[in-house]
């Protein structure tokens, strides 16, 4: 039910908005896991900028400091799409591995 708020409007797997995301904040009813799953999931329609920021952090205060610094992360640092390695070659395949050693 919240997602709808996340993604109103939105069709398909569209990015979310500022708007959705701070109307997700504001009702509380998702948790921190949740919200950084969602962002995770479908990404961001907006570059993340000092003000969006402020905005978050002040709507979204009941998630504590942690669960605000894990959001603004996931906002700004997209997680890696499991269809690049999927489609990658051996060798992509391979750097990601030797990346995580």
């Amino acid at each position: 039910m919240i997602v709808v708020t996340l993604a109103a409007g939105q069709q398909g797997a569209s990015p979310i908005t500022r708007e959705g995301l701070l109307g997700a904040l504001k009702t509380r009813a998702l948790s921190g896991r949740e919200l950084i799953g969602e962002v995770h999931t479908y990404g961001v329609s907006f570059e993340l900028t000092t003000a969006d920021e402020e905005q978050i952090r002040h709507t979204g205060k009941y998630l504590g400091k942690k669960g605000l610094d894990d959001l603004i992360e996931a906002i700004r640092i997209p997680a890696p799409k499991i269809i690049l390695l999927l489609s990658g070659t051996g060798s992509l395949l391979k750097a990601h591995r030797d990346h995580r050693d």
